[in-house]
């Protein structure tokens, strides 16, 4: 495994210009402190063929000026600047609305990625000319330490979204790079207004979009810090994650609807995603001493606690990951009930 800091050591040097087949996007805001080393982390790539856009939501410290001056350095490097407070969804559409190349990732203002990142996922993609997605193994570093090993998603598109919601062992594929042409226009984060839970939205249109395929190497490192981008989401009351969630729900819904033909896969993956925001509304409810909503109290159409048949026709591993979830769901319901 390789150490972190050995990925500062790519010097930041203007390279000879060819055009670009990657657009590495970043989503900046307030990241003085350590907006450097994400950018040399991106110059550093062993290959080179890559775009770097940096959308600077506004800030009130000298992100934007350090950018800059990279970019007076390196051609590659282009720097839009806001004037307005947009959020991560909005800033991070600013970047998607400009991506004019084969492949793009979103490349999160304080993590690292190695130099090998960009080269061994592009060419995971050009060997798998149906996949719209590469994911690699992520290592989480700083107040936690852990290897997220990344997977392949196979088979349908219920069967690749019911791997991410009911799989725990799911890797990071939101660290992806993305075949554009496959995810297409629609590819876009929800209004930061709307919900404070955007990966869903993105990840649902990737699966929806075509397979994914693993590049078994730890080429991504999340770095896990006080203040970073989830700690206001998670620190949010009780009250307010129910509606962020229900908000969030009722737009999955309506792209399951719109992306899965079969009835009952619809209801089936209505049923996973349930149990899946439920789950996730197990700490804040606790913490609340609150019930857990009923499932009507977040979509009409929303059902949970009881498995739906159907569910062994997506083999055994998302049957019994179904399973587990529903019975431990079922437990902590009676206890928050109490």
């Amino acid at each position: 495994m390789v150490a972190a800091g050995s990925l500062l050591k790519a010097p930041a040097v203007l390279r000879r210009f060819r055009k670009a087949d990657i657009t590495i996007c970043i989503p900046a805001y307030e990241a003085q402190a350590f907006i450097d080393r994400t950018l040399r982390c991106a110059q550093g790539q062993t290959h080179d063929r890559v775009r770097i856009l940096v959308s600077v939501d506004q800030s009130n410290d000298r992100t934007a000026e350090i950018c800059r001056a990279f970019a007076v350095e390196d051609r590659r490097i282009e720097v839009i600047e806001h004037k307005e407070r947009l959020g991560w969804c909005r800033n991070v559409n600013a970047l998607l609305d400009r991506v004019n190349t084969p492949y793009f990732f979103i490349y999160f203002h304080d993590d690292l990625i190695l130099p090998q990142y960009c080269a061994m996922t592009r060419e995971a993609l050009l060997r798998h000319a149906d996949a719209a997605s590469a994911n690699c193994d992520v290592l989480d570093f700083g107040e936690i330490n852990r290897l997220h090993v990344g997977r392949d998603y196979e088979g349908s598109v219920a069967k690749r979204i019911l791997t991410l919601w009911t799989i725990p062992e799911r890797g990071a594929p939101l660290r992806s790079m993305i075949r554009r042409e496959r995810v297409g226009p629609d590819f876009r984060a929800p209004d930061e207004s709307e919900t404070f839970i955007p990966g869903q939205t993105l990840l649902l249109r990737m699966m929806a979009a075509g397979n994914a395929v693993r590049v078994p190497a730890t080429l991504y490192l999340r770095w896990q810090r006080k203040g970073g981008l989830t700690d206001g989401w998670r620190e949010r009351p009780a009250d307010v994650q129910v509606a962020a969630w229900r908000a969030d729900l009722a737009r999955v819904f309506a792209l399951i609807d719109q992306k899965v033909p079969d009835p009952d896969h619809r209801n089936i993956l209505k049923f996973a995603q349930t149990e899946f925001v439920l789950q996730s509304l197990v700490a804040p409810c606790r913490a609340a001493r609150r019930p857990l909503p009923e499932p009507h109290e977040l979509h009409q159409e929303a059902r949970a606690f009881g498995v739906p048949t159907g569910v062994d026709e997506f083999g055994e591993e998302i049957a019994n990951a179904i399973r587990t979830l529903d019975a431990n769901l079922t437990a902590v319901r009676a206890t928050l009930s109490a």
